[in-house]
């Protein structure tokens, strides 16, 4: 199970960090699909360790469910995308963030919750920068969480644990990850702006 789990939240993130922005311009519902499963993921973490009944398989079965309900939310909801994206994008750097901080869950649902109030008006002020940037540092999140759910030995790989226990290493994978994430994104950025512009995409 954690193997299939790991490699669903790897591809999601991978998707989400490198080409956020080009996804939500070209393929919308696809955006919001892999967006999705980040957050049903984390949410499953959060709501698992409320209940421990659940652990397991609940945060697969959400990370499935975030992504089919992101997409029917951007599909349904297309006049008011980007406050979406400003929602679906702010909680999932919540969770993120409150991820590597190792908060209990509480917190975690809280720190989601704040973000996704913060990434509203972010949205609808500086969108492409804002996509570019938390695609890339959620994106980063997500693919060393699913790669450490396939190699739970590593620690090096494990993100709630970079406050606890000093795991620096950790902290800086991440750190480049999303780096080569806003990297990549913002050197695309006019290319794939100029071509959806000229398709009416970007409204």
């Amino acid at each position: 199970m954690n193997i299939v789990e790991g490699l669903v939240i790897i591809g999601a993130g991978i998707g989400v960090m490198a080409f956020g922005l080009l996804l939500f311009y070209a393929i919308l519902p696809l955006y919001y699909g892999l967006l999705g499963v980040g957050v049903g993921y984390w949410l499953g973490v959060a709501l698992g360790g409320l209940m421990p009944a659940t652990a397991g398989w609940l945060s697969l079965v959400l990370a499935i469910a975030g992504g089919v309900g992101f997409g029917l939310l951007a599909y349904f909801f297309e006049p008011i995308r980007r406050v979406l994206v400003g929602i679906g994008t702010g909680a999932a750097v919540g969770f993120a963030i409150a991820g590597a901080l190792g908060v209990n869950e509480l917190l975690m649902l809280l720190g989601a919750f704040i973000g996704a109030i913060i990434g509203i008006p972010l949205a609808l002020a500086i969108f492409d920068q804002l996509i570019i940037i938390a695609s890339s540092l959620a994106g980063a999140a997500a693919a060393l969480d699913g790669a450490h759910l396939i190699l739970p030995g590593v620690d090096r790989l494990d993100r709630t644990i970079i406050l606890s226990e000093g795991n620096w290493i950790t902290l800086m994978l991440w750190l480049v990850l999303t780096a080569v994430g806003i990297v990549y994104q913002a050197s695309n950025l006019e290319g794939w702006r100029e071509r959806f512009e000229a398709r009416g995409s970007t409204r």
